[in-house]
């Protein structure tokens, strides 16, 4: 387990995150990002600068309007008693 586990978590993968209604809008120029595009670009620029990514786990709290997630980069580290973990998260609801 890459995240604390928690009892408000709902565990979801990327094809899930595709399935989520989408972010309320909050006025004329306010434009969420859905969860699925935010992790896809986080993956795509990982991918584009040769970063190579092995474990991910992604969560999601409060009625899906939180996504939480961490995923393993394995080509950054030279000592292999380590692992190298980037965290992110994003919200709808301005928290």
């Amino acid at each position: 387990m890459l995240l604390y586990p928690s009892a408000s978590n709902q565990v979801i993968n990327q094809d899930q995150l595709a399935i989520l209604p989408p972010a309320p809008q909050r006025g004329a120029f306010h434009n969420p990002v859905s969860f699925y595009d935010f992790t896809n670009e986080i993956f795509s620029a990982l991918s584009k600068f040769q970063i190579e990514t092995g474990r991910s786990e992604m969560v999601t709290t409060n009625d899906n309007q939180r996504l939480f997630g961490c995923v393993e980069l394995r080509n950054l580290c030279e000592n292999p008693n380590w692992i190298l973990l980037m965290g992110f998260r994003a919200s709808y609801d301005s928290s």
